[in-house]
């Protein structure tokens, strides 16, 4: 389960760097490391500390049982996560692309 943790903090890691090489600015990192920390603190709780706050909590992630198949799942889950909203960013016609992607007149880039 530590290597499947890894692979998605990996994930996010690049994703975050290509965002950084794109728009050319730490901003945008930093932004999307903010709310990534703030859906994980409202939504999902897997610690006691945050789970008054969140809205679904889960079983802690040691209790979690360490099997391959569920490792596996488990980064599946996180890296389709972050390629969807690298996309969500990234892609031109997409309602929260950023400016540095889309243009500052609001037109998409060719």
């Amino acid at each position: 389960m530590n290597l499947a943790m890894f692979g998605g903090i990996l994930a996010f890691a690049l994703a975050l760097t290509a965002l950084m090489a794109r728009t050319g600015s730490l901003a945008a990192s930093m932004g999307a490391h903010f709310g990534n920390n703030l859906m994980a603190i409202l939504f999902v709780s897997h610690d006691d500390l945050f789970a008054q706050a969140a809205l679904f909590n889960g079983m802690p992630l040691h209790l979690i049982d360490a099997g391959w198949a569920s490792a596996a799942g488990q980064l599946a889950a996180t890296a389709g996560m972050v390629a969807i909203g690298f996309l969500a960013l990234m892609h031109p016609r997409s309602p929260l692309a950023l400016d540095a992607v889309r243009g500052h007149n609001g037109r998409v880039l060719t």
